[in-house]
């Protein structure tokens, strides 16, 4: 099994999943998709980090592991932030654990904390176009706030 990184894993134990973009376009499409995202009110905070090559390499490295071992999935520790946190880690820009519950919010929080400067923030409907095997382009259109939508 898998070492979360966490020490507050608890609940489900559910086989866990990776999700390669093909399997989100089919499962999760507007996480994916501009035009579902914007039909399904989908708002999305994808969180941009600069990295150099060799942790590129790592955090890949990690990550095909994981999709050919996921380990167990459960609801606090051992989750989706978990094992982002643990590729980020596997590649030497961040400590695996997470301050408090092991969430995306917290994720993000400690992305920043730890990162800085290297990381670019959106929020908005998000959407991928694939530019080659492994890159894509973001497209972003911010959603507006209620106080705006009035105006």
């Amino acid at each position: 099994m898998r070492s979360t990184g966490s020490s507050n894993a608890s609940g489900l134990n559910m086989k866990g999943v990776v999700y390669d973009f093909a399997i989100l376009r089919r499962m999760r499409l507007p996480y994916v998709d501009l035009t579902a995202a914007e039909r399904a009110n989908v708002q999305s905070t994808l969180v941009k980090v600069n990295a150099s090559d060799m942790e590129r390499e790592k955090f890949a490295a990690f990550w095909r592991g994981l999709y050919s071992k996921p380990g167990v999935f459960n609801l606090l520790g051992g989750n989706c932030s978990s094992h982002a946190a643990e590729a980020f880690a596997a590649a030497g820009m961040i400590p695996a654990e997470i301050p408090g519950l092991d969430t995306p919010d917290n994720l993000y929080e400690h992305l920043l904390r730890q990162l800085g400067a290297r990381c670019t923030s959106y929020s908005g409907f998000l959407g991928f176009e694939r530019r080659s095997a492994d890159a894509y382009r973001l497209i972003v259109r911010p959603a507006l706030t209620a106080a705006a939508a009035a105006r």
